[in-house]
């Protein structure tokens, strides 16, 4: 990313946009926010399924669910937020790889900093997870909240998107898919939970 581009695409954005500001304040404006979106972009060209290699080698069979991760990402087609959360099941593959929790929620970070629509970020995040720890299926759900929906005309507010994103047996088997799915919607204070 070319980061004095940037600070002068900004600079000629505030410009185009008559905002009465005197220079030295558009130039520290344009510097910030050139600065910020290098941030927000740093996803752009990276490999999410990396951040899961070298898993562990436990053996494990069983479905592994991690639920409620934090994301930020930028709308594509308007320049503006969408956040929320994202849950993502897995089914280990044959050498029963698994995934540190935290590096699960590196790959939502991560796939997060790109410009985005929800859909290609939910199927993004299923599929680094289905690569980087060699899984039998995965299934993400992420539930959004869009700026470019609810600052346009304050009739959406509160609105979400869901999305979800299946891959390998958990797209193919319906059983194992409403297991997954029932295993995202247990909360803490049902029985065996």
């Amino acid at each position: 990313m070319d980061l004095e581009q940037v600070r002068l695409a900004v600079a000629g954005l505030l410009d185009a946009l008559g905002l009465d500001m005197p220079p030295e304040e558009r130039d520290l404006t344009s510097k910030r926010v050139a600065d910020l979106w290098v941030e927000l972009l740093s996803g752009v060209g990276a490999e999410p399924a990396a951040l899961l290699r070298g898993g562990f080698s436990e053996g494990h069979r069983d479905m592994v669910a991690l639920r409620d991760i934090p994301f930020f990402s930028m709308c594509e087609h308007h320049l503006l937020p969408f956040f929320g959360k994202a849950s993502i099941v897995y089914l280990p593959g044959p050498t029963g790889q698994i995934a540190g929790a935290s590096n699960l929620a590196r790959v939502v970070s991560l796939v997060s900093k790109r410009l985005q629509v929800q859909e290609r970020l939910t199927a993004e995040i299923a599929e680094a997870v289905m690569v980087g720890v060699s899984a039998a299926g995965v299934l993400v759900v992420a539930e959004g909240e869009h700026l470019c929906m609810t600052m346009k005309d304050h009739t959406d507010v509160g609105s979400k998107l869901l999305t979800t994103s299946a891959v390998g047996v958990l797209r193919d088997d319906p059983d194992l898919r409403r297991e997954a799915m029932a295993l995202l919607q247990r909360r803490e204070t049902e029985p065996g939970a």
